[in-house]
């Protein structure tokens, strides 16, 4: 992690990475423009929903069927915005480099710009593009992930700027779920990652009331049941040491 600290002290991304980083995004687009068309012919082809209404997808939390993963990718590839579980609670997330779709998110949670929204990502090699990891950093995520937790870190310049604090920092997870890990591994990208609550900020872990709620909201819910209504553990990692800023499900005796 050597050199991953002296990044931090630069400050800087090397160029490499962000070559490679924005020939993925090119990349991405193209998917985006296929998975469109895509998308039209399997709406055309499912006459029983509803134009403008949430598909739900009921799926094992255990073993997920691939087909139900591929939808979901599908709809996040095209721009749209999908509920999925998490080893906390429900998320609502979109592709982090999809500027509308960010937007949506924001809109349909309330959000101010200025209130960053988190994401989630596959692994600690892939967390180190998106953010700098100090030596004290990767220790604790060493031991912490892929778990219920929530980690600030330094942004690199590869972050969109919707998802930054006025700090330039983001919110990093890597859940320790199935569902989510596949959806990362197909999808190939970080995913918006940010709570699904009632009007009123109360988290939402019953299927049928998200339905009910967000039918009209969002085009996908990946549904694996009832899950907890204790969010991740969010820990601010920008610092010589470790602060917790919400206690959650995550044992804070990893953290110290």
């Amino acid at each position: 992690m050597r050199g991953i600290a002296n990044r931090q002290k630069k400050n800087v991304v090397p160029r490499r990475d962000y070559l490679r980083a924005k020939t993925e995004l090119l990349a991405k687009e193209r998917l985006r423009q296929r998975a469109s068309k895509l998308t039209g012919k399997l709406s055309a082809a499912r006459p029983n929903r509803t134009e403008g209404q949430m598909q739900r997808l009921q799926i094992d939390p255990e073993h997920p069927k691939m087909r139900h993963i591929q939808r979901a990718v599908e709809v996040l590839r095209s721009g749209g915005v999908i509920i999925y579980p998490t080893d906390t609670i429900y998320g609502l997330g979109c592709d982090i480099f999809n500027r509308d779709a960010v937007k949506r998110v924001y809109q349909i949670k309330g959000k101010n710009y200025k209130s960053p929204l988190s994401f989630i990502c596959p692994d600690l090699k892939e967390i180190s593009r998106y953010a700098y990891v100090s030596n004290m950093a990767y220790r604790i995520m060493r031991k912490a992930l892929p778990g219920p937790y929530t980690f600030v870190l330094p942004a690199t310049s590869l972050v969109p700027k919707l998802l930054l604090s006025n700090r330039k920092t983001v919110g990093i997870r890597v859940p320790d779920h199935p569902i989510c890990l596949e959806l990362l591994k197909q999808f190939g990208g970080p995913i918006v990652s940010t709570s699904v609550t009632d009007e009123n900020g109360e988290l939402l872990n019953d299927p049928n009331e998200i339905e009910r709620l967000y039918k009209h909201k969002v085009d996908l819910m990946l549904d694996a049941g009832v899950l907890g209504l204790t969010p991740s553990t969010v820990v601010d990692l920008t610092s010589e040491k470790p602060v917790i800023l919400r206690e959650g499900k995550g044992d804070p005796t990893l953290i110290y």
